[in-house]
């Protein structure tokens, strides 16, 4: 089998086949054996698994093929205390800025609470229409990941310039076309998702702030794409850090001035945000690029190449 340079289509297979085994345990569980609750859990956990020994068996498949004749692994590197830090210093980075954006969204959902249990329920289908737009958008991000990681690689400026600034014209390009559908269909979309006149009233007239967010959104998921490829948790972390504190009084503050409408004029601020202040850090990447390519000795240690 061929692969690219990235290696995509496996992370695709493995998706598919954690997402196939997931919504086939599930049926098999719940309407098979009717476990209910307890069957989507225990098909959850089980498709993971799943998904890991795939993962596990398509890396040992490509390892076969990239590593030279007669390769061990360096387990001295790979356990090296200093390598070791470095992967947990990253880990904790994004686990910083993960968490402040996971607190972000409960914290519209929290101030849609405060409005009345139809604002919570008309919220919870809007954030619908961000989460979709993510999942379409996210693949475009991903691609940033694989193509910024190699140009770094490569310390080459002119293939780094290249692969942010197609990749993020592209996903824009259908961030546009996303927000169109989505502003064309949201009548239909909205009562797709819920039958109670209330709840459907409510989300109807906030419906366009969500279906046209994806045209700011689709910066910040291009640039946690990019900041992700070239492991820069640090400056991901600090850049979530600055929109988050500003995000969170901003809401409170418009949600109470403006009811609902501010509190989701708030998010796109929060969006642009995310996406400004990535920006303003992006040079730092750029210079990385302007070293000497490390090549990687098999004795584990790295020289430099002009």
């Amino acid at each position: 089998m061929v692969y690219r340079a990235g290696n995509d289509a496996a992370a695709v297979e493995l998706q598919l086949v954690t997402s196939i085994t997931n919504i086939a345990l599930n049926l098999l569980f719940v309407l098979g054996l009717g476990w209910g609750v307890e069957g989507v859990a225990l098909g959850t956990a089980i498709a993971a698994y799943v998904g890991f020994a795939y993962g596990i068996w398509r890396a040992r498949q490509r390892m076969r093929e990239i590593a030279p004749r007669g390769w061990r692994l360096d387990w001295g590197r790979i356990l090296s205390r200093n390598e070791l830090r470095q992967v947990m210093v990253l880990n904790r980075d994004i686990f910083i800025r993960t968490i402040l954006l996971v607190g972000g969204f409960a914290w519209i959902a929290r101030l849609g609470s405060a409005q009345g249990d139809v604002v919570l329920a008309a919220n919870g289908i809007l954030l619908q229409f961000l989460h979709i737009s993510a999942y379409a958008l996210d693949g475009f991000a991903m691609a940033a990941e694989t193509l910024v990681g190699q140009a770094l690689g490569a310390r080459s400026r002119s293939q780094l310039r290249r692969a942010v600034v197609v990749s993020s014209l592209t996903a824009f390009g259908l961030a546009f076309v996303v927000a169109l559908a989505a502003s064309l269909a949201s009548g239909m979309i909205v009562r797709g998702f819920t039958n109670v006149t209330e709840v459907r009233t409510v989300a109807t007239a906030h419906v366009l702030w969500v279906s046209l967010l994806p045209i700011v959104s689709v910066w910040a998921f291009q640039f946690d794409g990019i900041f992700i490829g070239a492991t820069e948790g640090r400056l991901m972390r600090n850049a979530m850090a600055i929109s988050a504190g500003v995000f969170f009084p901003l809401a409170f503050v418009m949600t109470e001035v403006f009811g609902n409408h501010g509190l989701w004029a708030s998010v796109w601020v929060w969006m642009a945000l995310r996406a400004g202040t990535l920006a303003w850090f992006y040079p730092v990447i750029e210079r990385r690029a302007d070293g000497p390519v490390l090549v990687p000795a098999w004795n584990g240690t790295s020289v430099a190449r002009d």
